[in-house]
């Protein structure tokens, strides 16, 4: 079964994997949120059925994300995605971690909204008014969304470059700056001298 195949509520298996599973550990079992899967899988080697789960799980969670990255951006019957899903239960043990995942996967999401228009900080209200980690959630969330939104910000400054700024344009505009028809006629020092002003005076913020 694909791991995009959705059922009679729109869902795929990510949901239900966030949605159902007792526990992802504590937030702070794995300083590393980058570790593989085969060194969560050792973490598990031991006798502790918890810290088993744990690794278990979160080795599911990414087995299905890297098995097809679309599954993070399927969208239920609510229009809620797996992030959405994470934010609402994460006064649970082990969900900031999860959260974490989500967004290094595919950091858009928490711009996303349901068929509500509810964000990923109101999910984070779903699960509760005050519980333990919902600070630390929400800051997770706005970090998350500032860094977007300067990543696009930087993306537009470099787009609005203006073309004229090139310098294979400054070059064609110093030569188109000389008087027509006699361009083939000025020595070479000439016309250079002429696109390095053009140059200069272009640059020059």
């Amino acid at each position: 079964r694909s791991v995009v195949e959705k059922d009679s509520l729109k869902r795929v298996a990510l949901h239900y994997l966030i949605k159902n599973y007792t526990t992802f550990g504590q937030d702070d079992d794995f300083e590393d949120d980058t570790e593989d899967a085969s060194s969560l899988n050792q973490s598990s080697t031991n006798h502790d059925d918890t810290a088993k789960t744990t690794a278990d799980g979160i080795v599911a969670l990414k087995h299905l994300v890297e098995t097809d990255i679309d599954c993070i951006k399927v969208a239920d019957h609510r229009g809620w995605i797996p992030l959405h899903v994470a934010c609402s239960c994460s006064a649970r043990q082990g969900m900031i971690r999860v959260i974490k995942i989500l967004i290094d996967y595919w950091p858009e999401s928490v711009t996303v909204k349901t068929d509500k228009n509810s964000d990923v900080f109101a999910c984070v209200d779903m699960a509760g008014k005050h519980h333990a980690t919902k600070d630390e959630v929400i800051v997770l969330l706005e970090e998350a969304r500032h860094a977007l939104e300067r990543c696009k910000d930087n993306e537009e400054d470099g787009d609005k470059a203006p073309a004229s700024h090139s310098i294979e344009a400054l070059t064609q505009l110093g030569l188109n700056s000389l008087p027509e028809g006699q361009d083939d006629d000025i020595d070479v020092a000439t016309k250079i001298e002429g696109v390095e002003q053009v140059v200069t005076s272009n640059c020059v913020d």
